[in-house]
């Protein structure tokens, strides 16, 4: 797998992340389950980069997606499973640096 390039001008219009505040909320990662093909993606972040995440929804639950790429490696895991509006709350606590 091949990294896109960042491009070079203001073509990507994805959310890019701040770097993390020094105190950071670190959130609990664990191996994504096995799901059904009807995941829906509400919010993503810039998949030009390295790591990138998504905000899903699936059977009544929303988690958190992270993707982290290293050489032609992918590796998938997710975070903050559960109820939509807690779900959400730690979606912005990840886009502002306060989570990771």
């Amino acid at each position: 797998m091949t990294i896109c390039p960042i491009p070079d001008d203001d073509r990507c219009l994805s959310t890019h992340l701040p770097p993390a505040n020094p105190d950071y909320k670190k959130l609990a990662w664990t191996p994504i389950r096995p799901m059904g093909h009807s995941i829906r993606v509400r919010d993503f972040t810039c998949p030009y980069q390295s790591i990138s995440y998504e905000l899903c929804d699936y059977g009544g639950e929303s988690f958190i997606r992270r993707t982290r790429r290293h050489g032609d490696a992918c590796f998938v895991d997710e975070a903050a499973r559960g109820r939509r509006a807690i779900t959400t709350a730690i979606w912005e606590q990840l886009r502002s640096g306060d989570a990771r």
